[in-house]
Order: structure tokens, then sequence, then C-alpha cells
């Protein structure tokens, strides 16, 4: 099977192309002129420029996924609002319907959970309701609705729309920007310092997904779906900041019987007031459940920390 990643060289990118490349021929759509060194132990990708995918004739040909990932991330969607919506919508939209028209036969789409809003309450499913709050999320609900409308018109293109929860974990390659995660941040720190430090309420209450199975639901989806879907991705478990770092902690000092690590964090005295709860119905109902793994995902980024950033 031909599959066409968008944003591949990404860290979701990156563990895709992991997973799926023993069995598959995986395009990269980049800017880059070569493949990173990090890259090379996947033998045979293929690159092609991101901008021929903004035309029908350059968009590759007999490619059965596309798998779509280039988009701004949060952060600068707040810097640079106009090309946030440039890329995020128009060039999403140029895709999906170049794929399309080039017969692709099933179109996955990265969205956010963040569409449900960042004040959650309660069991959080594909029903419930929509709350965009910030350019980020109203991005990718646009992008959501385009894909939905260009589809209906081809019977032959397929869609599968995943609203991701917050994954973490180790990237294929070190100068992937993704030290701003909560969980990576914090074990970045913990291999550096042998110290973590909550710089939030610790009591906040996140969903947190392991990368790994991000790519395990890719690799279902493809395998296994044959109409169109929209599907909530995440955990299904919630943790505390501090839960989370105390999980981080107990795991380096398995690994590092000899250390000692410390947590540092304000006491600011204040109730979990945000009880919620992520719902992947839709994934259930199709016979994808995400298994209870965030210690082995931890345990292999703290790895992966050790290794990369030469802490003793």
């Amino acid at each position: 099977m031909k599959i066409l990643i968008t944003g591949g060289f990404g860290f979701i990118g990156g563990n895709l192309i992991k997973k799926l490349f023993y069995k598959n021929k995986i395009i990269i759509s980049t800017r880059r002129k070569k493949i990173p060194k990090s890259f090379n132990n996947f033998k045979n990708l293929e690159l092609v420029q991101h901008e021929d995918l903004l035309s029908q004739k350059k968009f590759p040909k007999k490619i059965d996924v596309v798998i779509h990932l280039a988009n701004l991330n949060a952060k600068n969607c707040n810097k640079f609002p106009s090309e946030a919506i440039n890329v995020n919508i128009d060039h999403s939209r140029l895709i999906f319907q170049n794929a399309i028209n080039n017969n692709v036969k099933h179109i996955i789409y990265f969205s956010t959970s963040q569409v449900y809003g960042n004040k959650l309450l309660g069991e959080i499913s594909e029903n419930s309701i929509i709350n965009l709050e910030n350019l980020y999320s109203l991005t990718h609900k646009a992008a959501e609705d385009v894909l939905k409308v260009c589809c209906t018109d081809s019977s032959k293109t397929i869609y599968s729309i995943l609203r991701l929860s917050n994954s973490f974990g180790a990237p294929i390659d070190l100068r992937t920007d993704i030290w701003d995660i909560f969980i990576n941040n914090l074990s970045k720190e913990c291999s550096l310092n042998k110290s973590l430090t909550i710089k939030s309420n610790p009591e906040i209450l996140k969903d947190f997904i392991p990368v790994r199975y991000v790519a395990e639901c890719v690799s279902f989806l493809i395998s296994n779906v044959n109409q169109n879907g929209l599907y909530n991705l995440s955990s299904e478990s919630t943790y505390t900041l501090l839960e989370i770092a105390k999980k981080i902690k107990n795991n380096y000092e398995i690994i590092n019987p000899k250390v000692k690590v410390k947590i540092n964090y304000s006491h600011l005295n204040c109730d979990t007031k945000n009880h919620f709860k992520f719902l992947n119905g839709n994934l259930n109902k199709i016979g994808f459940k995400v298994k209870k793994c965030l210690n082995d995902e931890i345990k292999d980024l703290l790895y992966y920390c050790d290794n990369n950033f030469n802490s003793k």
C-alpha cells in the first residue's frame, strides 16, 4: 500500500513512519531537500515537495492513503493568525480535493480534542458540544468540515477524522519541536537535572495518550475501516499534573536506582475542578481500544532523554 504522510518528519509523523514502513511504501511531503539523518533507518522513503500537493497535476499518483498532519501548532496559530488560516484551512482543502481527484481511497485527518473547549466537564464524546475558544481549534474544526464536504461528492474516497488529546513520547528526530509538551518537558528536565518543575497548577487534569497508540490507531484504521468516521483518540484516563510528575519520578528512579528525583511546584491550594473524561466511543464501536501503557511510554521516553541529553 502507498501511504502519503504530510508533516511526516514531525513528532507524530515520525512515529507513524516507524509503525507503517515495514509493510507499506511511505511517501513524505516536505519542504526539505533530503531525508534527515535520524530517518536513515527507514529504507526507501520517498520525498515529494509539499507544494506539489497543492496542485492537482503534480499530486503524486497511485496513492492509497493520505495522512494529513501538516498544520500549524497552537503556539504558531496565535503568533501567525493569517498563516494559520492559510495553511490549516486553505492548504488542507487543496490537499483533500487533489487527493480525491487523484483517486486516493482513504484520507486520515488529525484534528484536536481542543474543539470541545479548554474547560471540560463530564464525559466528552464525539457528540459533545463544540466550543471553539482559539484559532487553533477553529481552524481544525473548519478543516474537518471541509473534508466532510469534499468527500460527500466522492463515493471512492472515505475519511477518518481523529480528534487527538495530548500525545507524548520520544521523537524520531531529536530536533523535533516537542519538548514543550508537558510529559516530554518534564522527562527532559528529569534526565538533565534530576528534578521536575510544575509551573502550572499541579491539580489541573489532563488526558495523555502514548504516541505508540496513536500509531496503532492509524494502522488499525487503514486496515479495517471502509466508511467515513469521526473519532476521539485519547487514553480515556485523566491525571493531575502532579500525578504525572510522580509517575515520571517513580519510573526514573526504577531506571536509575541510585538517583532521587525532586518534584518542585507551587502549593496553590486549588482543588481539581475540571473533572472530565474523553470517551473513544466510535473507536470502541469498530473494535479499537487503547491499552493502559502510560508507564511503558514514560520509561521509553526517559531512556531516550538519558541517551540524547548526556545525563549521568
